[in-house]
């Protein structure tokens, strides 16, 4: 249900995306969702991001499309600080953004743009997709994994459903075998 949602949103940007201001028609829209999950959902928090001439909105909820847990960034941004033993003045030093900005996305409980997240993610030494793994998830280092990863994400949904009964034929397949 929040993955449509999400299409929704994103098709709607797309679509007002001519107009001189869409935004007062996204921002109705997106009042309305946060309205209708937190009375009758589940809590539900909107994180908007401006980009040039583009605004995505990102619905993080308590638990994502996939029934994990979803990413708060704020709260990644601190683990990842607290892991690398970083103070927020001297994040500020490495990224080259100013204090203010970074204490103030803490303060404001504000979701960072595009731009400033590349510069914090600079400042900690990790890339924007390093920074959104959740801990557990492991990282494709090996250049045949990234090939993969790339050609998978090129697939619809249906090939990809094909593709994972195919795998997991070959694996059940294989562990009847052992069992013998």
């Amino acid at each position: 249900m929040i993955y449509s949602f999400i299409k929704i949103t994103i098709i709607i940007i797309e679509e007002n995306r001519s107009l001189d201001n869409p935004f007062p028609i996204i921002c109705l829209f997106l009042t309305l969702l946060r309205t209708i999950f937190r009375l009758f959902i589940l809590p539900l928090r909107l994180c908007v991001i401006n980009m040039p001439k583009i605004r995505i909105t990102m619905i993080d909820s308590t638990q994502n499309m996939y029934g994990g847990r979803s990413m708060d960034t704020l709260t990644r941004l601190k683990q990842l600080m607290k892991q690398k033993k970083m103070s927020t003045y001297k994040l500020a030093q490495e990224s080259g953004l100013p204090l203010s900005t970074i204490t103030s996305l803490f303060r404001k409980g504000n979701c960072p743009t595009i731009p400033t997240l590349e510069g914090l993610c600079a400042g900690l030494g990790i890339s924007l997709s390093e920074f959104f793994y959740e801990p557990g998830d492991e990282i494709p280092n090996d250049e045949e994994t990234k090939q993969l990863l790339a050609k998978w994400n090129m697939l619809s949904l249906m090939e990809k459903k094909v593709i994972f009964d195919v795998i997991n034929i070959v694996i059940d397949d294989e562990n009847s075998k052992e069992n013998l």
